[in-house]
């Protein structure tokens, strides 16, 4: 670790530390405030039972409520028992209590003495669950545990990301943090999955490769096989939490760096995933996870490709065609691959569905768009000769006198022959202002 991130790591330590002795002190301090506030026989007066005997509420086996905490009970036996330091706090997390101190000083001294056995028990797997996806009151509790170091001792390889600063300024949180609030928005979305608990370990580990050298999914990929078989998992289920955490950046880089309509791209989202029960987990495990990254990381634009993609991936992974483009969610691309303005018609259907081009139809020969013309106006190609009439008047004055001309030029038509005393014999005369040859 470079000096700067010590240091970074020394103060967030330093901090944390001052914060839990805070709130532990103040809550102390509200606690006897409420027990002077009311005298002992009023008190139990107000609440039917005993003057001076407080009134436990039971939370889970071994665990009951005392004065807004939970608390172990008086028969409880940690040392016996290494899955109660779990269920106390999942049951304070899932009722939204914070967890006494002495209750997780003694936790952890049974912890250290008799830590859990490996693989987990269903029941320890079950709890660390329960905790979870208990929510917002996961993140007091979880902290409560990693201040008396029992996060830790049940999580070895939560040490390197304890308190470890985040090198992208888009992270509010420090790497440990950044886990936990990513498990309390995986809580949200476990009722879009069919495994809410493979999804709620996933968004607990996708970054704990963090704090190895290299690409942190690919050593995270190789901790989180290791850190699910601790915790009990079979085989198939741990390659489902490794292929999460490996892949947990797949769909939000391919989704804004990638052409959507290029049916390559599917095919390598298609490829890496596997199946679309694993798709579904990577969906809400990408949604979690830039939730949980700050408000710079989420958007409605990003969650629009996201699902644009997740579409096409769980339609090339059953099969059935690819949505087309113009169904989609993502806003159209041009011929040149840059994405147009909102609103805009798609420019193009989708490859994987366009209908291959018919063939060209024969051009048909083109007509003349108007038929010859002589050099006085008249249609020649006409079977029958228009009605005579004057033409137009020139702009200027003509000094020829009216005469007639014939189309084609025919003998013995006075015009043809130059005799202007013999009057017109041809049906094909037309009258013209040009000058006979012989004006």
């Amino acid at each position: 670790m470079l000096d700067a991130d010590a240091l970074l790591r020394q103060t967030y330590e330093s901090a944390r530390t001052i914060s839990y002795a805070a709130d532990v002190t103040w809550r102390e301090v509200g606690r006897v405030l409420r027990a002077r506030s009311l005298k002992p026989t009023l008190r139990g007066l107000l609440h039917g039972r005993t003057a001076g005997k407080g009134e436990r509420s039971p939370l889970a086996e071994g665990v009951v409520e005392l004065d807004g905490e939970a608390v172990l009970a008086r028969t409880a036996r940690p040392e016996r028992d290494p899955v109660l330091v779990l269920r106390a706090a999942a049951a304070a997390a899932q009722a939204g209590l914070p967890l006494a101190t002495h209750a997780i000083r003694r936790c952890a001294t049974a912890t250290a003495t008799k830590p859990l056995p490996e693989p987990w028990p269903a029941e320890a797997r079950e709890q660390l669950v329960t905790l979870l996806g208990a929510g917002t009151h996961t993140v007091p509790v979880w902290e409560a545990l990693e201040a008396e170091g029992i996060i830790t001792r049940l999580l070895p390889d939560w040490e390197r990301v304890r308190c470890r600063p985040q090198r992208n300024p888009v992270h509010t949180w420090t790497v440990d943090r950044h886990l936990v609030e990513t498990a309390v928005r995986a809580a949200a979305l476990t009722r879009r999955v069919h495994r809410p608990d493979l999804l709620l370990v996933a968004a607990l580990l996708h970054d704990i490769g963090k704090g190895w050298p290299g690409d942190h999914s690919v050593a995270g990929e190789t901790i989180a096989r290791d850190v699910a078989a601790r915790l009990g998992f079979n085989a198939r289920d741990t390659t489902v939490i490794a292929t999460l955490v490996r892949h947990h950046l797949l769909l939000i880089e391919t989704a804004t760096r990638r052409d959507l309509d290029d049916p390559a791209t599917v095919g390598a989202v298609a490829e890496a995933v596997g199946s679309t029960r694993t798709l579904e987990l990577l969906h809400a495990l990408t949604e979690a996870d830039a939730l949980a990254t700050g408000p710079a990381a989420w958007s409605t634009w990003r969650g629009g490709l996201v699902a644009d993609l997740v579409k096409r991936v769980a339609a090339r992974l059953a099969g059935s065609p690819t949505p087309s483009c113009a169904a989609s969610v993502s806003r159209p691309r041009n011929r040149s691959g840059w994405r147009s303005r909102p609103g805009a018609p798609a420019a193009r259907s989708c490859p994987c569905t366009r209908a291959p081009r018919p063939p060209p139809r024969p051009t048909p020969a083109r007509k003349p768009r108007h038929p010859p013309r002589n050099r006085s106006g008249w249609n020649c190609s006409s079977p029958s000769p228009p009605a005579r009439r004057p033409a137009a008047a020139p702009q200027r004055a003509l000094r020829a006198p009216l005469r007639w001309v014939c189309c084609p030029p025919r003998p013995g038509c006075w015009p043809c022959t130059g005799s202007p005393s013999a009057p017109p014999t041809c049906s094909s005369s037309t009258p013209s202002t040009k000058a006979p040859s012989w004006y």
